[in-house]
């Protein structure tokens, strides 16, 4: 196999045209390769702009997609999940240069109509601090790894902010 590869690349490299083709192939590939790499948005770097829903919808979205998530994995019809946050949406808006240390003026937009706005750059979306997930195959350790596993992934968060717990009818 290798004798065959090397014989092709010999009698292709000592074609001109077909050296021509190679070396243009190569450098398409080359340039591909470079803007790929300025495409601007790296994985797992950027948070994505949170969507213009509120806190309760977002906490909403997030549990039901999360217990589905978990359903999925256990085969049960009911799972629990609950959020705790470090900190809500929150805007960030475009501001002049610190003047002073404590210092800060912030730029203010004037409609026709004679309102003020501050000028909105971005808004961040809430960072997860924990999240407990309740289910009946949750005191199991193979369902317990693997939601622990699936959950961290799918919130972008470290698997020891985790906490799966059996679910207990009753008494």
């Amino acid at each position: 196999m290798k004798e065959k590869l090397r014989s092709f690349l010999e009698d292709l490299s000592a074609r001109e045209k077909a050296r021509r083709l190679l070396l243009i192939a190569a450098f398409a590939g080359i340039v591909l390769i470079a803007f790929s790499s300025f495409s601007g948005k790296e994985s797992g770097t950027q948070e994505p702009p949170a969507p213009d829903v509120s806190q309760e919808d977002y906490e909403t979205q997030l549990r039901e997609k999360i217990e589905t998530m978990v359903c999925a994995i256990t085969g049960e019809e009911e799972a629990l999940a609950t959020f705790t946050f470090e900190r809500a949406f929150e805007a960030v808006y475009a501001a002049d240069q610190k003047r002073e240390a404590n210092e800060r003026s912030y730029i203010v937009l004037r409609r026709s109509d004679g309102s003020q706005e501050l000028s909105e750059v971005t808004k961040l979306s809430p960072q997860i601090r924990g999240v407990t997930v309740v289910c009946r195959k949750g005191g199991e350790p193979l369902f317990r790894a693997r939601i622990v596993e699936a959950v961290s992934t799918a919130l972008g968060i470290s698997s020891h902010k985790v906490c799966v717990l059996e679910y207990h009818d009753g008494a």
